[in-house]
């Protein structure tokens, strides 16, 4: 069997091209499935119940090999949101911005808890 890998023009091994999330993986399921969202991110939906954890969509302060399969103005309403670091590859301000008010739950790190109390987000 024959792998092939994708690289970028430095020689970096690089995922497939992005496939676009469907609407429909924030709808009702009678199954589990997991979306990956780029970097460390993925869509969890568990029979309907929703959770992105570490979505990094837009915002980023390093280069990526990757376009994100959804973009935060196109989610709809989901479960929960999740991030479990502030790491660059984990968390960008603007996706945040963009998806805070879509969650009907957020679990953060008391570090960007502290970063929006002193800024606006």
């Amino acid at each position: 069997m024959s792998v092939q890998i994708r690289r970028s023009a430095s020689g970096q091994a690089m995922p497939r091209e992005t496939v676009a999330l469907p609407l429909e993986a924030f709808g009702p399921s009678d199954t589990t499935t997991v979306y990956w969202l780029g970097n460390a991110g993925f869509l969890l939906n568990s029979r309907g119940t929703t959770i992105m954890c570490d979505p990094l969509l837009v915002g980023f302060d390093m280069p990526v090999l990757v376009e994100p399969p959804i973009l935060p103005e196109d989610v709809p309403a989901f479960d929960a949101l999740l991030y479990t670091h502030i790491d660059n590859d984990h968390f960008a301000r603007q996706t945040l911005a963009g998806l805070k008010d879509k969650a009907a739950r957020s679990t953060q790190p008391i570090t960007l808890l502290r970063l929006r109390a002193t800024r606006s987000m």
